[in-house]
Formats: structure tokens, C-alpha cells, sequence
């Protein structure tokens, strides 16, 4: 661990209680004192302390988890308030496309964040833009084509299959992944017949997965599967056709998790148009709210899918194939991987809202106190 990332550990610990900005900047340059430094602290240090700041604001978070998203953005306002354009917000927003970019390559660097599916791509994008930093998405993909020429890995198919998952649809029209996201998804799929789209359904819906963080991600590869066998028709008001947009909707949503049946099958499949899909997405919350048993109103919509879907009889219960995950004995007690604040039965850490992990978890061992 180096000065600057030391710096930033210490101040997340305790950046929520930091009423202005005058303190803020008085304690960065205390910290870096304290640390060892007797110099005043230069500009270049000061932006790396802030970007570790930062980074430990989204490190080890669900982006698709809403609260924990809401903590991130609230914190990186504060630390744009705390800072002047040219300590934080502007060298942050130059280098942020390339940020992006290495979250989608997978090399995280100091900014350990899981992006694994478009889904997640597209809160990812939310999250930051409603910060006032303005992302085109285009320019994105633009960067990862200069990264992965870079690279060298421009052929590379498990490269290529990666990226159409996780920002397939913005690469479409791009000349080096347009003909590949085109070809491979597209075209090969125009070469299947409806038997054979069946089949490859089946396949995929049956292949082991392990769930993180007790949810699936959605499978790019069995949505646009599944949106063929239907012809891109919307099961509510019968659109189809590009403009009506339609879209996969997990009737039991994949934020659920495995264990309250929400899972990436056939099963829990149908096809609407964005303004029905919308509508499915409100009634479905209101009657979850609103249901005297939650895990019991989910388990009865299961077993309605299980008794009128047709998928059924091809797949086990409308339940994919999961690896087990390796079970440890952890004694119950959490602690915060943001500020190691340690509680007891709790989701969320009070204090900062950070993920909390079992207090025995590996990745605390090589933590500096």
C-alpha cells in the first residue's frame, strides 16, 4: 500500500462525518503529514488520493444493488464539493472513459468493480452520469476498440463474446465489432431453424452457472435466443418490429435471487414491448409490497410458471444447473469491507452503506489496520 492509497483508506473511514470543504482539504494534508510526509502535499498527490477516495466508494459493490449505488453517488458529490475542478472532478472525467473501459476488459486496478452484463453496464453509466459527469456511451466502446488493439487481442473470440454482453447493443454500427456482434448474432441466428433455436434454448438454459452473490446474470446469448424462437413479439399487445422494442422480462426479477425463484429460464420468460414491459415492472412491485408473505407470493408465481409454461418438461424446474459455491463456516460476525465498521445481522453497513462480509473473509487478511 502506498502513501496516497493509505491516505484515501483512512479518509473514507470517517468521510461521512467531514462537514465541508475546508475540513476535507485540512485533513488530507494531516493524514499525509501523519503518514510520514513533511512536505506540503503537491497537486499529482493530492488527485491520486482523491481517485483512491473514489475507487473505495464503488470497490466491492453490487452496482445493480440500488442502496448501495444511492451511497456511491451521494459520496462522490460530497467529494466534487469538497474539492476544487482541478483535484478531483476534472482529471476524473478526462480519464474516465478509459476507466470504463478496463471495467469491461476486466482489469480493474484500484477500482475493484464486478461488470459482467449489460445490465450492469447500463447502472454503471446511470450512476456516474447522476453525478454531473456526461458519458456518451459510443465513446466507450471507441475506447475499448483502442484497448484492444492495444492489446493485441482483436481476434479473440471469448474477447469478442465478452464485450457483446456486456455493451453489445452500442456496437452494432462499429467497425471493428459491428461485423462481429452482426455476424455472430444476427446472421448465424437467420441460419437456425425453429427447431434448432429450441434446441439451443434448452442447451443454454441448462448449463451449470454460479450465481453471485446468490443471483444470475442474464444470458445475452439465451435473450436474443429466446427473442427469435417468439419472433420479437410482445405477449401483452402484440407489437413486434424494431420500433415497438421488444424486450426479455424475467417475470420473477433476477434482483431476487435463486432462492426466490428468480431465474434466468424460458420459464421465467416473456417477451414485451418496452411500454408493456414498464407497466409489468410497476404491478409486479406494487403486488410484492403489498403481499402479507413475500416468499410465499413468489413461490406461488413459480409454481404457476412451472404448471403453464411449455419450457417445463425440457427443463428441470425451471432451474438452471448451479455449481455448489464453497461453503464456509463463518461465525456470524460482519464487517464493513469500506470502513471495517463490524455489526451483527445487518445487509448494508450503517455507517458508509458498504457491502458487508463475514468477518473470517480472505480478502481482509492482507487489510492494513
Amino acid at each position: 500500500v502506498n502513501l496516497e492509497q493509505e491516505v484515501g483508506r483512512r479518509l473514507h473511514s470517517r468521510f461521512n462525518d467531514i462537514p465541508s470543504k475546508d475540513e476535507f482539504q485540512s485533513l488530507v494534508q494531516a493524514y499525509w503529514v501523519q503518514l510520514g510526509e513533511t512536505e506540503k502535499i503537491s497537486l499529482d498527490n493530492f488527485r491520486r488520493i482523491c481517485f483512491e477516495l473514489w475507487c473505495s466508494f464503488y470497490s466491492h459493490s453490487d452496482i445493480s444493488v440500488a442502496k448501495q449505488r444511492n451511497a456511491a453517488e451521494e459520496q462522490t458529490r460530497n467529494l466534487i464539493k469538497f474539492t476544487d475542478s482541478d483535484q478531483f472532478a476534472g482529471p476524473w472525467e478526462r480519464g474516465i472513459y478509459r476507466t470504463i473501459a478496463n471495467l469491461v476488459i476486466g482489469k480493474r486496478g484500484r477500482l475493484n468493480l464486478s461488470i459482467e452484463t449489460f445490465e450492469e453496464f447500463e447502472y454503471l453509466l446511470k450512476s456516474w452520469q447522476s453525478t454531473g459527469v456526461q458519458i456518451n456511451p459510443r465513446k466507450v466502446v471507441d475506447m475499448l476498440a483502442k484497448k484492444t488493439e492495444e492489446g493485441g487481442y482483436a481476434g479473440d473470440l471469448d474477447v469478442m463474446e465478452r464485450y457483446a454482453n456486456i455493451v453489445g447493443p452500442y456496437t452494432s454500427n462499429h467497425k471493428m465489432f459491428g461485423d462481429y456482434y452482426n455476424h455472430s448474432q444476427k446472421f448465424w441466428l437467420s441460419k437456425l431453424s425453429r427447431t434448432e433455436i429450441k434446441e439451443k434454448i434448452i442447451e443454454r438454459a441448462q448449463r451449470a452457472r454460479m450465481p453471485v452473490d446468490g443471483k444470475l446474470a442474464r444470458d445475452y446469448q439465451l435473450a436474443l435466443l429466446f427473442k427469435k424462437y417468439y419472433e420479437a413479439e410482445c405477449v401483452t399487445c402484440g407489437a413486434k418490429g424494431h420500433k415497438a422494442q421488444i424486450e426479455v422480462s424475467h417475470k420473477i426479477p433476477l434482483s431476487l435471487g435463486v432462492d426466490n425463484f428468480a431465474f434466468d429460464s424460458p420459464i421465467n420468460m416473456e417477451l414485451l414491448c418496452h411500454t408493456c414491459h414498464k407497466r409489468y415492472e410497476a404491478k409486479f412491485d406494487k403486488d410484492y409490497k403489498k403481499s402479507k408473505d413475500p416468499s410465499k407470493f413468489l413461490e406461488r408465481k413459480h409454481k404457476s410458471q412451472l404448471r403453464n409454461s411449455p419450457w417445463s418438461k425440457f427443463i428441470d424446474l425451471g432451474t438452471p444447473r448451479k455449481k455448489k459455491a464453497p461453503r464456509i463456516d463463518y461465525s456470524g460476525k460482519l464487517k464493513c469491507i469500506n470502513c471495517r465498521r463490524q455489526y451483527k445481522g445487518v445487509e448494508l453497513c450503517k455507517k458508509c452503506g458498504g457491502a458487508v462480509r463475514p468477518i473470517e473473509d480472505p480478502l481482509f487478511k492482507n487489510w492494513k489496520k
